[in-house]
């Protein structure tokens, strides 16, 4: 009936497509540990106001980059910084940080206290729809950032390359609500028994937010029928007039 317009429920626009609405673009299991990488204990540092000499600022940089960059980097950050990203751009700014550099410490600062961060937005895997949903954020620019993030490795988990695609006044917009890693994944597996008897698929999400890895959500998929495609059940059925 997903054809009919308001002939019979439910009500459609009658072009021809089924339309799937916005499930696939909302979630409820987002979020990311405010720990450094690595850690379930250390916090990571918060440079939502840098003040130098920012000792554990500079202490991390250095370990990281090497001696004595810490401190160029906490007098180029100096003040109040809403995101990493805002932070990385004024460090660009004044030559103290490269986008590779900014990449090495990502997850290492941040601007909260809380223990998680929620609902960030992948920007390496969101689609283009979700994209477009960001403030000050077009159509043709989510088009444009999911045309760049392309020809980048699939395990980068960098985000500062957005500022050449949207703009820095935009980036810095919009950097509050974005990261570049996700800790929570989805499995949607289909199996089929021995001799081609059984039939199950399930939905799993699966939260590494914690460090180990757990199932938060599991749903029996099984009812909506077959999902392995025309050809794997026709070598069933042949499997199993063999048996026979």
């Amino acid at each position: 009936n997903e054809n009919d317009g308001a002939a019979t429920e439910p009500p459609d626009n009658a072009d021809g497509k089924l339309d799937f609405g916005i499930l696939e673009y909302v979630t409820i299991f987002n979020r990311e540990s405010n720990n450094q990488t690595g850690s379930t204990t250390t916090k990571r540092i918060n440079i939502s106001r840098v003040t130098p000499p920012a000792t554990e600022l500079t202490e991390l940089i250095d370990g990281i980059l090497g001696d004595g960059r810490g401190q160029r980097v906490a007098n180029a950050a100096n003040g109040t910084n809403r995101s990493p990203l805002e932070f990385y751009l004024r460090c660009k700014a004044a030559g103290a940080l490269t986008e590779e550099e900014f990449t090495q410490i990502a997850y290492e600062i941040t601007v909260s206290d809380d223990p998680y961060l929620y609902g960030l937005i992948n920007v390496n895997t969101a689609s283009e729809a979700v994209l477009a949903c960001l403030p000050g954020l077009s159509d043709d620019k989510a088009a444009d950032l999911v045309a760049a993030r392309a020809t980048r490795a699939q395990e980068d988990t960098g985000y500062a390359w957005i500022v050449d695609v949207i703009g820095e006044p935009t980036a810095t917009a919009i950097g509050p609500l974005l990261t570049g890693r996700s800790s929570q994944v989805t499995a949607d597996v289909a199996a089929v028994g021995r001799h081609g008897r059984g039939y199950r698929r399930e939905k799993l999400i699966i939260d590494q937010s914690t460090g180990t890895p757990q199932i938060v959500y599991r749903r029996n998929l099984a009812p909506l029928g077959w999902a392995l495609g025309s050809e794997i059940r026709e070598e069933l059925a042949q499997l199993k007039k063999g048996a026979q």
